[in-house]
């Protein structure tokens, strides 16, 4: 009887660090198989036609909302990206801001376009300021 009393506790927490240590195993080999399937080094893939937006002047502190809201769950806070599969900083490849309005509209690879009710001309130029001025 007093066994069950301490031993009833402990095997749900046993299950749970076990369940925890096969899905990380499981993850950890599937990082190591994209890893393999990647022979060649990434690189900026070829950007949608250039945009011209119908917006005034773009001001990169309005633009931090919008970036937070829909980029930065993929380029990071910062700009960085987030690994291991996730949003290259697109400042860094593309520097024509027009281009950069047509990946931000258009969207590109796996990367979701963002249509007119979702940001607008004046939204996307003002990303683009805030990106700018990102590292």
């Amino acid at each position: 009887m007093r066994i069950a009393v301490w031993l009833a506790p402990m095997i749900p927490a046993a299950g749970l660090v076990l369940g925890g240590l096969l899905a990380g195993g499981m993850y950890a080999t599937e990082l190591r198989a994209r890893a393999r399937a990647t022979t060649q080094a990434l690189r900026p893939v070829e950007p949608p036609a250039p945009l011209t937006l119908q917006a005034g002047a773009a001001d990169a502190e309005r633009g931090r909302v919008p970036y937070q809201r829909e980029c930065a769950g993929c380029h990071g806070t910062t700009g960085g990206g987030n690994t291991p599969l996730r949003g290259p900083v697109l400042n860094a490849y593309y520097r024509a801001d027009d281009v950069l309005a047509g990946l931000i509209r258009d969207g590109v690879g796996t990367m979701p376009g963002t249509p007119p009710a979702q940001l607008s001309d004046q939204d996307v130029a003002d990303v683009i300021a805030f990106m700018r001025g990102l590292p």
